[in-house]
């Protein structure tokens, strides 16, 4: 029997839900969809706070901590990168990240997509669309490779198609990278379970055997032997 774990979408500084979802499921280990940062009208304390809360955090070493967009934007900056930038970035956040994160550290702490209990589990997802511009074998192994390739060219400085928006949201490519895929155009990959973020609504939403839990954290995930519940705070 695989040992559950809860699935805690964009979190945007809501640490109050976060830690009412971890105190229902005490022990239990989590996955993060990313987007820790940033919200609405929020300020340098919100971004401090979450900052503390995300490097106490990484100590528990049972949870992963996928990356989002808005993650990217400070990580990028780290890393010399100006082409990461996303809407809610800051100067003044991006120097209270840099107390706590600096340099490539959030990076080495987290992860752009994992799989658990037969689920490709990424902030955003891979819409077939896309994943038809690299694919040979049909594997999964291939998209974490894809990945890898992605943030190896990143630390190069190097554009990479994993990382961009597409022109639905604003950026350069006809389709959004994993971290920027809106859900409202993806396109499932027959064959692969996936479970993302990335995309608000009112509601958790499905396409045939994929899920986005992106509701501003009214709804999250509890995974037991491949099954999804979802829960609420």
């Amino acid at each position: 029997m695989s040992q559950a774990r809860i699935i805690i979408p964009d979190v945007h500084h809501k640490l109050q839900l976060v830690e009412a979802i971890r105190t229902k499921h005490s022990g239990t280990p989590a996955i993060f969809l990313g987007d820790y940062f940033d919200d609405f009208h929020d300020t340098v304390a919100d971004m401090k706070a979450t900052c503390r809360w995300l490097k106490e955090a990484f100590e528990n070493s049972a949870d992963e901590f996928l990356l989002g967009n808005h993650c990217f934007a400070y990580l990028s900056y780290e890393l010399g990168v100006r082409w990461g930038f996303c809407t809610g970035w800051r100067a003044d956040k991006q120097q209270v990240f840099h107390e706590y994160f600096p340099s490539d550290m959030l990076l080495n702490r987290s992860l752009w997509l994992t799989q658990c209990q037969g689920w490709l589990i990424s902030h955003a997802g891979i819409s077939n669309d896309l994943y038809r511009s690299f694919r040979k074998r049909r594997m999964i192994d291939e998209i974490f490779q894809w990945a890898n390739d992605a943030e190896a060219a990143l630390r190069a400085g190097i554009q990479h198609p994993a990382f961009l928006a597409g022109v639905d949201r604003g950026g350069p490519q006809k389709f959004g990278g994993l971290l920027w895929c809106d859900w409202e155009r993806f396109k499932p990959i027959q064959g692969v379970r996936q479970i993302v973020g990335h995309t608000p609504g009112a509601e958790v939403r499905f396409k045939k055997n994929d899920v986005c839990l992106d509701t501003h954290l009214r709804h999250y995930g509890l995974l037991e032997d491949g099954k999804l519940t979802i829960l609420q705070p």
